[in-house]
């Protein structure tokens, strides 16, 4: 149930009300600015949240790491957050054909 929920741009538009207002639009870039702000904090690689752990992690094991595993870590990263994406942009054409 949570994978179809996710959406990209279909989704983000069917928040708007049809007609315009103003409070409601501001509101709704508040919302989506804080929902940004929490998923760059997630601890996946690339984001910041996931320096923030590879930080952590080299100050709790006390080594750093070499730039080539941090290099595959945020290529991980980057095809984790592409699929995210992906996934986002093939649930809203599922329910816009359906």
């Amino acid at each position: 149930d949570g994978v179809k929920s996710v959406g990209s741009f279909g989704t983000i538009g069917s928040l708007f009300p049809a007609a315009w207002n103003w409070a409601a639009f501001w509101q709704l870039t508040a919302f989506i600015s804080l929902m940004l702000a929490f998923m760059n904090f997630l601890p996946i690689p690339m984001l910041d949240g996931g320096y923030i752990f590879i930080t952590l992690l080299e100050m709790i094991t006390r080594r750093r790491f070499s730039d080539k595993v941090i290099e595959r870590v945020n290529t991980i990263g980057f095809y984790f957050v592409l699929a995210l994406m992906a996934l986002g942009i093939f649930n809203d054409v599922v329910k816009f054909i359906f």
